[in-house]
This record gives structure tokens, C-alpha cells and sequence, in this order.
């Protein structure tokens, strides 16, 4: 079942596991998805939650431009240093107690933010795929059982949080969280029931 509050994590969480189903670019499409329902859906809120959190792509209008977009970080630059302050303020924490120590001159801006935030999401795509592995692995023998045992060891004890964080409050320094009903009459959400639909495709 989809959750029914949605704020800028869960747009971060939908791009991963759409670019885990369609890893081809040229797929990122309404176009290249009409013929797979639940595909598509998910597509159209993407586009509706990149819409929402990321007013900057309003200059794009293919969805597959909008989601590099938001993975490469583009529209960080474009934003108010002062919204980011306490991400800024997170990081340079955090790096205060590892190995590296500030040199003079040096400055966390926008451009270091977003320097930091495009390879970040992309290591949240990859992690996804990772976290995915299973779902590929006929796992009801029990002759390989054990791949899937030891493999969902690992994948259990992931914990992701701060980066999670990290991308979600770039996205969306308000921290906002919208009710699905809200965003479906407001915002032209798909009010298709995936799960539904995904059930009737398999």
C-alpha cells in the first residue's frame, strides 16, 4: 500500500526506484511508458513531485530533463544561501570531527553543496539498486536460499538516515509533508491506485 503523506523524501525514494526498473534514460518518458500502467503512474508523480519541491525546473518541459535535474542538483545554485544554512551547518559538524580540518579560504557554498549533493544522490541510486538485489533472485528454493539469507543480513543493517536527510531538506528546506488526498485535488497527483494496478499488471 503507497503512503498517504508524501513530502520531499518520498520524491527522492520514487526517482531510485524508477531508475531501478528503467535504467535506459531514454525510457524516462511518458511517451516510452504508456504501454507499461504502473511505470507510467510512477512517472507522473515524479513529474508531479519534481513540479511541487523543485519550482525551478519550470523551465523544462520533458520529464526526463526534470528528474537529471534534480539528481545533478542544478536548481541548488538557484536557491537562497540562508534557506540551507543549517544543512551547511550539519556538514561542516560533521566534518569538524573527522580527519579533515577546514583550510583557510575555504568555504561551503552553493557550489559546494551542490558539488556534494549530485554524487550523493547518485550513491542513493546505487544504494537502492543494492538494496534491490533480492527482488531479482527466485528465492523460494531452497538449494540458494542462503544468497538470499546472508544478502538480507547486510541490506538489513543499512542505515541511511543521514543521507536521506541530507538530499530530502536540499530538496525541500521547509520540511513539508502533504496528505496524498491534498496533492491529488491540488496538484494533478495520479490518483490511480498503484498497488491496484501493479497487481493487475503482474
Amino acid at each position: 500500500m503507497e503512503a498517504t503523506q508524501i513530502m520531499s523524501l518520498t520524491l527522492v525514494n520514487k526517482i531510485c526506484e524508477f531508475i531501478y526498473l528503467t535504467p535506459k534514460e531514454n525510457d524516462w518518458s511518458f511517451e516510452a511508458q504508456i504501454d507499461n500502467p504502473p511505470r507510467l503512474i510512477r512517472l507522473k508523480q515524479i513529474d508531479c513531485l519534481i513540479n511541487l519541491f523543485v519550482p525551478e525546473v519550470k523551465h523544462l518541459k520533458k520529464v526526463k530533463s526534470k528528474i537529471k535535474y534534480v539528481i545533478n542538483g542544478n536548481f541548488i545554485v538557484k536557491r537562497n544561501i540562508g534557506s540551507l544554512r543549517n544543512v551547511i551547518s550539519r556538514m561542516e559538524e560533521r566534518i569538524s570531527w573527522s580527519i579533515y580540518k577546514k583550510q583557510y579560504g575555504s568555504e561551503l557554498n552553493l557550489e559546494v553543496l551542490q558539488c556534494n549533493y549530485a554524487p550523493l544522490f547518485k550513491f542513493k541510486i546505487d544504494l537502492a539498486k543494492f538494496q534491490n538485489y533480492n527482488s531479482s533472485i527466485l528465492n523460494n528454493c531452497y538449494e540458494v536460499c542462503y544468497i538470499e539469507l546472508v544478502s538480507n543480513d547486510i541490506i538489513n543493517n543499512i542505515n541511511s538516515d543521514v543521507l536521506d536527510s541530507f538530499l530530502s531538506e536540499i530538496i525541500d528546506t521547509e520540511k513539508r509533508t502533504y496528505d496524498k488526498a491534498e496533492l491529488i485535488s491540488k496538484y494533478n497527483y495520479p490518483n490511480e491506485d498503484l498497488f491496484e494496478i501493479e497487481c493487475e499488471w503482474a
